[in-house]
C-alpha cells in the first residue's frame, strides 16, 4: 500500500510548540513513537505507533490510529522537549535545534542504548 493513501486513513493529529521550546529538526524526521504497547513492529502501517514528523520549529503533523479525526493540540513546553529527545532518538548524525542550550539539554537527555524494538528500524522510538 502507498504510505500516503495509508496515512490518509488515520487520525490526523496537529500538534504546535510553544515558542520557548520549537521542534528540532534532523537527518531521520519521521518518527514511529509506540502509544500502545504490544507485541506488534514498527512499521508504517502498525497501528501502536504515531507516525509524526516536524514540519517547522512551530508545528508537527503525527497520524494516529485508524479514523478521521483531525485534532490541533498546543502542547506543553515539557511535552515537546520529550518529543524533541524521541525526535533526536531516532536521528542519525544531524540536528537542528533553535540554540546551543536547547541542542545541549536534548542531547543530555537522548539515552546512551537504542531503545528496545529500535534496533531494526532506526526511527522507532519507545
Amino acid at each position: 500500500m502507498e504510505v500516503g493513501k495509508h496515512l490518509a486513513t488515520l487520525d490526523t493529529h496537529l500538534m504546535y510548540s510553544p515558542a520557548n521550546e520549537p521542534f528540532i529538526t534532523t537527518d531521520n524526521p519521521f518518527v514511529l513513537d509506540r502509544i500502545v504497547n504490544d507485541n506488534q513492529l514498527p512499521s508504517v502501517s502498525a497501528t501502536s505507533f504515531m507516525k509524526w514528523i516536524p514540519l517547522s520549529a512551530k508545528v508537527a503533523v503525527g497520524y494516529g490510529l485508524p479514523g478521521n479525526l483531525i485534532t490541533f493540540t498546543n502542547l506543553e513546553p515539557v511535552n515537546t522537549r520529550k518529543a524533541n529527545v524521541r525526535l533526536a532518538t531516532a536521528s542519525h548524525q544531524i540536528l537542528l535545534a533553535r540554540s546551543r542550550e536547547q541542542l545541549e539539554q536534548i542531547l543530555s537527555a537522548i539515552p546512551k542504548q537504542i531503545p528496545d524494538g529500535a534496533a531494526n528500524f532506526p526511527s522507532a522510538v519507545s
